[in-house]
């Protein structure tokens, strides 16, 4: 199952400073979704190795803060982010036990275009309403009116119910 699922999946090791902070990870495992996502022919190129020495500095010093809130945090901590490094969107999940960081990610990407055009037709929608001549009224399951009465949209009159 590890192989073949589509979700990003990774077992690292934490480093840790003096003060007991993380600053860097090993990678010990990952699944090919992972490596693809970073890029990589295979596992190989990652296994073993320092977050920063795969990924840079400055996209692993990315990273740290979210890592961080996770071993601070006795449960699974799940999060949103863009990343500026693949221009996409993951649903991540951290959970941190003893020096070891367990993490799953999803590619939210096409989740977030959806939601963003969702977003921009209830816009336009509202807008439509809001300047048409005539009111627009609601129910609910017990047949009371919901949503915004006619006095507080001066200038439209109400059509009686016969």
């Amino acid at each position: 199952m590890f192989e073949t699922v589509q979700e990003v999946f990774y077992i690292d090791r934490l480093i840790y400073d003096e003060e007991g902070n993380v600053i860097d990870w090993i990678f010990e495992d990952l699944n090919p979704a992972g490596f693809e996502l970073l890029g990589l022919k295979d596992i190989d190129d990652a296994k073993g190795k320092r977050g920063s020495e795969v990924l840079g500095h400055k996209a692993a010093s990315f990273y740290l803060p979210m890592i961080e809130k996770a071993r601070r945090s006795s449960k699974a901590v799940t999060f949103q982010y863009h990343s500026p490094y693949v221009d996409k969107e993951f649903l991540t999940s951290y959970i941190v036990r003893g020096d070891r960081l367990i993490s799953a990610q999803m590619d939210a990407t096409e989740l977030k275009q959806v939601e963003e055009a969702l977003r921009e037709s209830e816009q336009r929608f509202r807008l439509a309403l809001r300047n048409a001549p005539v009111s627009v009224a609601a129910q609910d399951r017990d047949l009371r009116y919901i949503g915004p009465t006619t006095s507080e949209r001066p200038g439209r009159r109400t059509l009686s119910a016969i």
